[in-house]
């Protein structure tokens, strides 16, 4: 991927295990996920602005305390950043049940609510024939094979 000259840099945050937070990661019944002290966005995700767009990179699963991570990481990431385009590249999920993917369909909505676009890319066949085969309503979601395609067709690559 390429990044114009005028486009501010790509950025990437919440990278797993954390290389430079200092705090120990405990967690107490009452207090902040271990990877929330470090303010990192979720324990397997990564998130990367390119140009006016954040692509939001899954790690192997999702657990409802991640999902609820990145959502609020994500809606602040729009607001603050003026991200018009949010790209969630799911290639390295292994599974995703229903309730996983009406959670992501909740976030692609709060975006739209907020004046941004949304896709997903990298979505395993098996988890699609499970989803499909489950009668879930994918009439909302924008797909593609690969974030390289994605990125061309949303203009976010030179």
């Amino acid at each position: 991927t390429t990044v114009s000259p005028n486009s501010p840099p790509a950025t990437t945050s919440a990278v797993w295990p954390p290389t430079t937070c200092t705090t120990p990661l405990r967690h107490n019944v009452g207090s902040p996920p271990p990877w929330r002290q470090c303010g990192l966005v979720a324990a397997s995700t990564i998130s990367t602005r390119i140009k006016d767009g954040l692509v939001v990179t899954s790690g192997a699963e999702f657990s409802e305390e991640l999902l609820a991570g990145l959502t609020e990481h994500t809606l602040e990431q729009v607001r603050s950043h003026g991200i018009r385009t949010v790209v969630f590249e799911l290639s390295a999920l292994k599974v995703l049940d229903r309730t996983e993917f009406r959670a992501l369909q909740a976030i692609q909505r709060m975006l739209r609510v907020l004046g941004a676009s949304s896709v997903m890319v990298g979505l395993r066949p098996g988890i699609v024939m499970y989803l499909v085969e489950s009668d879930e309503d994918f009439s909302d979601i924008r797909a593609f094979r690969t974030l390289e395609d994605a990125l061309r067709a949303l203009s976010l690559s030179d």
